[in-house]
């Protein structure tokens, strides 16, 4: 009888921390790449653009190509782009995992 009890109280404790871990689990944000490429007005590639996530948690930067890649939230509806001479632009991502970006230049040099 001992033993059925302490039995049933370790199978019960096994369940309890399963259910934890299960919704511990799905309570995790989920994160998609994102990938694209930073361009000027006139179409050309702008190498060390900043590009970060909205919440501001993930970023890198793009390559001598302009290609960037980024992790973001899955709930995540934009991604921030900015370089020294060009205006800071948030684009809007709407669940795409492709997105080209064109920064407008900075006319007052802030």
């Amino acid at each position: 009888m001992k033993h059925t009890c302490v039995t049933k109280i370790l199978c019960f404790f096994a369940l309890a921390m399963a259910c934890l871990f299960s919704l511990s689990l799905s309570a995790q944000e989920r994160s998609v790449l994102v990938k694209g490429i930073v361009k000027n007005q006139f179409g050309e590639p702008l190498s060390g653009a900043l590009v970060n996530s909205e919440n501001g948690k993930n970023g890198s930067s793009s390559g001598a190509d302009g290609t960037f890649s980024v992790m973001v939230d899955d709930h995540s509806t934009s991604i921030v782009v900015s370089k020294r001479g060009f205006l800071t632009q948030k684009f809007e991502i709407n669940g795409n995992q492709a997105i080209d970006v064109t920064l407008q230049r900075d006319i007052h040099g802030n």
